[in-house]
């Protein structure tokens, strides 16, 4: 099992208002991207970041920032989010829950299926 701290949908929220807000990393495929998103998130996806493709700056931020990665549940981004660490983004985090859980406890406007 990957194991990765988290952050919760409210205190991401809160981050996201800050002057130096997180990256948003999207670990889902490009089908569910389709259905709803979070603004400004970046793409990567999960089978990328297995494989190394997606562990870049481009994708993950600075090596030395702050990066959320979510998914539908927070079980992709939780691997996700072990995959960034090992490979040299201590800041990176999973949400958890979600967008399931953002949907909930942030934006009810956000169709997650």
């Amino acid at each position: 099992s990957w194991s990765a701290p988290t952050v919760t949908a409210m205190a991401l929220a809160d981050e996201l208002g800050r002057a130096h807000p997180p990256a948003l990393v999207d670990v889902r495929s490009s089908t569910e991207r389709t259905l709803g998103t979070l603004p400004g998130a970046r793409v990567g996806e999960l089978g990328e970041l297995a494989s190394g493709a997606a562990l870049t700056e481009a994708v993950l931020g600075p090596r030395s920032g702050r990066v959320v990665l979510y998914c539908r549940s927070g079980v992709r981004s939780l691997q996700g989010a072990a995959l960034a660490r090992a490979a040299g983004w201590p800041g990176a985090v999973s949400l958890d829950g979600g967008l399931l859980a953002w949907a909930r406890d942030v934006d009810p406007t956000l169709s997650v299926p």
